[in-house]
């Protein structure tokens, strides 16, 4: 048995930077609350919460003392204006990634007819780009939503940041009949990238797969629709308890990633575990 953990996997820069900036603040403000869930990761934000950090879910429920932190995955420029104008302070740790693609958004948006955003419609990352959005727009999650989208002559493609690359270039190929002139913005992180050509690479070879991260999170649930792809025994577990050992044999090669808001510790953890119940020493 081998167990072989993908190269990029883990927390990505934004996920690091982003804790690393509530951490920080915890230690010198009195009354930290983030707006919405720090990273989707509930045992991170479990972590932060016993550490005195609160988790906001309605902006009432902010106080004049209170110190916002507004989440990774970014808030609407509405939202930032009124945390701004209910908060004494305002302390963004939206991803840079994400910072990018809102600004990727208003600028195309001030060019094309239609702009259509590739991603999950209810994501709190998605709904921040739209803010941004000046022209009409179009959110779709798959090449069937091009089906509705009628002739034009200059749109625009552009997506969250922790899409699939491969169904991106599909997506560009085929709106690219509907229109006379479609401008791309390719707004995929490299971490994300990175990501998915690993964990394509592992599942091709591994026996067994195994996904670590939020039930929660995008980019770890597009890590498992990958793997599963290629590996039909590709599990999703958020913690190393939940990995069913009685699934593992012993001539496995094992293959082990995590989402972009998954500590390291937690893959370690599950590689260890796997490895202490057939007593085999790392």
């Amino acid at each position: 048995m081998k167990v072989e953990i993908a190269k990029h996997s883990g927390c990505c820069f934004g996920v690091k930077r982003a804790i690393n900036i509530v951490s920080e603040t915890a230690n010198v403000e009195g009354s930290v609350k983030t707006y919405g869930p720090i990273i989707h990761n509930p045992q991170v934000v479990e972590k932060l919460r016993l550490d005195g950090v609160e988790v906001l879910s309605s902006l009432d429920e902010i106080r004049d003392i209170d110190t916002v932190i507004v989440r990774s995955h970014g808030a609407t420029r509405e939202d930032i204006i009124e945390i701004e104008s209910r908060s004494s302070k305002l302390i963004d740790a939206t991803c840079p990634f994400v910072l990018t693609a809102q600004k990727e958004a208003e600028r195309l948006s001030n060019d094309v007819d239609l702009l259509v955003i590739y991603g999950e419609k209810d994501h709190p990352e998605v709904l921040s780009i739209v803010s941004y959005v000046s022209s009409e727009y179009k959110i779709i999650s798959d090449i069937a939503g091009i089906d509705d989208i009628e002739y034009g002559k200059h749109y625009g493609l552009m997506s969250q940041t922790t899409q699939n690359k491969d169904l991106f270039r599909d997506l560009s190929f085929e709106l690219g009949k509907k229109c006379d002139r479609l401008d791309v913005s390719d707004t995929i992180c490299s971490a994300t990238q990175n990501r998915q050509e690993d964990a394509l690479d592992l599942a091709s070879r591994a026996d067994i797969v195994i996904v670590v991260g939020g039930k929660n999170s995008a980019n770890t649930r597009r890590l498992y629709e990958i793997c599963s792809q290629l590996c039909i025994r590709t599990q999703h577990i958020e913690i190393p308890e939940e990995l069913d050992l009685s699934l593992l044999k012993e001539n496995d090669l094992i293959g082990l990633t995590a989402g972009a808001s998954t500590p390291n510790e937690f893959v370690y953890a599950v590689r260890d575990r796997i490895y202490s119940s057939f007593g085999i020493s790392d």
